[in-house]
């Protein structure tokens, strides 16, 4: 039996239990990001795992910021997209460990340091009220009944984007979130 793989934007052959960081792109992710549907496709209208990343990134704290906005990449490369977290948690041990496995190896490719797990917890308080507003936002009425969120922060409205503006502004936000690394005195090498 092969080792099961997808094929990415850029054409390329990847492997997502075997990969190196050399597989990485971030053209790769933005683009699968961008046409990837948050809540497993369940919300109205599309809403990107793209332009969510870009929004947390955006509410985040300046050292936080690329960590938010890669936080959901390995979605992009493991083949099965966005899978709501109750299912990851509860049933799909194997794609939880796989994503995170994909994560360091994004790490790895752009220089960035692994997280600390408090700023792991740091960065999910963040994403709770920004899922919050997404619920608000996005979802059916109906689904408030099995969520329990915290009040949202923002009280702007969440009018999703377009796919490809998507994906050309999470492209804008890695190259400026990787400057605030670089300036940081931090070693970074773009793709």
């Amino acid at each position: 039996m092969t080792e099961p793989w997808i094929t990415t934007y850029s054409g390329k052959q990847f492997y997502p239990a075997i990969c190196s960081p050399d597989d990485i792109s971030i053209k790769d992710i933005a683009h699968s990001l961008s046409n990837t549907c948050r809540y497993s496709g369940h919300c109205e209208p599309f809403y990107s795992v793209a332009e969510h990343c870009v929004r947390l990134s955006r509410l985040a704290p300046e050292h936080l910021k690329i960590y938010a906005l890669l936080h959901d990449a390995p979605e992009a490369l493991t083949g099965f997209g966005d899978v709501c977290s109750m299912m990851k948690h509860e049933a799909f041990y194997t794609l939880n460990a796989l994503e995170d496995i994909i994560l360091h190896k994004i790490y790895v490719k752009f220089d960035i340091p692994f997280i600390s797990n408090s700023d792991k917890l740091e960065l999910k308080k963040i994403e709770d009220f920004l899922v919050a507003a997404e619920v608000r936002d996005l979802m059916p009425e109906e689904c408030m009944r099995f969520m329990s969120l915290q009040e949202p922060r923002q009280t702007t409205r969440i009018i999703p984007w377009p796919s490809k503006y998507s994906e050309m502004i999470y492209i804008e936000e890695y190259h400026r979130d990787m400057e605030l690394i670089k300036r940081q005195n931090k070693s970074i090498r773009y793709d």
